[in-house]
């Protein structure tokens, strides 16, 4: 079976349980499911890694329409030939977020 690929890039929330549950429907094949999240955080980190003062109020994604989706697919298609994925999905938000904003899924 060929593996589902989905990759979007897109304004709008997502909900990763929504999102599980597309990549997995109909499938009785699948063991698990893991998942990478990237959130908006509200704080800088100094260069030792620990959280300082400085706040973040919002962080700006842009994007070059084209090259990011293929620049996300070059990566699905390395993972796919290195594991036996049944699926993958990848979801990187753009524009204007505010913490604790989703702005990154991979399942």
């Amino acid at each position: 079976m060929t593996a589902s690929v989905t990759i979007r890039i897109q304004e709008a929330d997502f909900d990763i349980a929504h999102e599980i549950a597309a990549l997995t429907q109909g499938r009785t094949d699948i063991g698990a499911v893991v998942t990478f999240s990237g959130i908006c955080r509200g704080q800088q980190a100094d260069p030792d890694n620990h959280q300082s003062d400085d706040a973040i109020a919002a962080l700006t994604l842009e994007h070059y329409p084209g090259m990011a989706e293929a620049e996300i697919d070059r990566h699905v298609v390395e993972a796919l030939s290195r594991w036996p994925l049944t699926g993958v999905s990848v979801i990187h938000r753009v524009g204007p977020h505010h913490p604790p904003a989703k702005i990154l899924l991979w399942c």
